[in-house]
Parts: C-alpha cells; sequence; structure tokens
C-alpha cells in the first residue's frame, strides 16, 4: 500500500468517527417530548380500550402503538387502585375498573404530585399519557396482561 492509500483510508475512518459521534450528540439532545403539553389525540375509557384490544388487539396496536415512539397521547378514565415504586424510583398509578378484571399501570412524569396523597382507593379518575403497551393474554396465566403508559399525569 502507498503513503497516498494509507492516509486516505486514516481521513475516511477519522471522518465516520467525528459522524457516528455527532450523530450520538444529536440524537442523545433532541428534545422530550411534552406529553402533558401536547393535545390529546384519544379520550377514552378503561373499558372501552380493553374492549377493542380483546376484540382485535392487532387493529387496537395499529390505531394506538407507534414504533417511532410517537405513540397516541391519550386520556384514560377508571377507577384508582394504588400505587407503588418501579425500580427507578418512579411512581407507579394502577388504574382498574369496576366492571373488568384489566388494569392500566402508568409512571408518573414527577415524583410528588400532591392528588396522589388525597386519592382513596375506589375514586374515579381520569390519567393522561402515552400507552406503550397494549394488552396480551398470558397462556400460562389464563389472563391478560396490563396496559403499559408513560409520562403520566393525573387530569
Amino acid at each position: 500500500m502507498s503513503i497516498i492509500t494509507i492516509r486516505n483510508t486514516v481521513k475516511l475512518g477519522l471522518v465516520l468517527i467525528v459522524l457516528g459521534i455527532a450523530t450520538f450528540l444529536i440524537v442523545t439532545n433532541l428534545p422530550h417530548r411534552n406529553v402533558q403539553g401536547s393535545k390529546t389525540d384519544t379520550q377514552i375509557t378503561l373499558e372501552q380500550v380493553y374492549s377493542e384490544y380483546k376484540s382485535d388487539p392487532n387493529a387496537a396496536d395499529e390505531k394506538y402503538l407507534d414504533e417511532s415512539g410517537d405513540s397516541n397521547i391519550m386520556e384514560v378514565s377508571g377507577v384508582f387502585v394504588s400505587t407503588n415504586k418501579n425500580l427507578n424510583g418512579q411512581i407507579i398509578l394502577i388504574l382498574g375498573s369496576k366492571t373488568e378484571s384489566v388494569k392500566l399501570r402508568c409512571t408518573l412524569i414527577s415524583d410528588f404530585n400532591e392528588e396522589i396523597n388525597n386519592l382513596i382507593q375506589g375514586d374515579n379518575i381520569t390519567i393522561k399519557g402515552v400507552i406503550r403497551s397494549g394488552i396480551y393474554y398470558d397462556e400460562a396465566l389464563q389472563r391478560y396482561g396490563d396496559f403499559v403508559f408513560n409520562d403520566c399525569d393525573i387530569k
């Protein structure tokens, strides 16, 4: 190999490294989606979205989920069940139904939400958040799994 070929190869390698670093910095510094400040795509009850997923999960996924991360921003009404914390210490609010055995688990956007302290099991509430996972049927447990929402807040 000649010196010119080696120099060109080194230059190409450096250009690719710089492009890779630039792409990484751009992607990691993109603004986070402001779910609470954005328009709601769908207002629905937990029973209604459960019924849609139970009757045709693929059509419901097409309607509400998006692989690019821009899944529907939904306001879902249901019954307050409980709260707990995930491994990151974030508060998970669990919504249920009076008529179905379905649950919705939503990760709240803030650690402190004054309304949480005032909730009583059985209260009717509405949450606003982004759907991340619809329900699925677990053959082993012979029951449906829970809905998963992120970036939630109580409306």
